[in-house]
């Protein structure tokens, strides 16, 4: 049974990916079209953010940023269906 990838005009796929912080926690999640896995992962790679300490006066418990780093073992192409399940649960967080 074939798979309903998607894929756009450029003939690159959609890869569906977890973000986790410098603790290894996962906190988000995104996806970046691309032609293959390896470049997919390169792509994600500009996107991270890197922790960083600082201090704040009003929020003392507000110490540090843990990043967003993308986990590389998460990388998946994307369905239709995968995608769209992806969409709706983002849109429940965010709402």
């Amino acid at each position: 049974m074939a798979k309903n990838w998607m894929k756009n005009v450029k003939g690159e796929f959609k890869y569906l990916f977890n973000w986790m912080d410098k603790n290894g926690m996962y906190c988000g999640f995104n996806d970046v079209w691309a032609p293959n896995v390896a470049v997919a992962r390169k792509r994600a790679k500009a996107m991270e953010s890197p922790a960083r300490e600082f201090v704040s006066e009003n929020h003392p418990e507000w110490g540090s940023y843990k990043g967003m780093y993308a986990n590389p073992k998460s990388f998946r192409k994307a369905t239709v269906a995968a995608s769209m399940e992806m969409d709706r649960i983002g849109y429940m967080i965010t709402m």
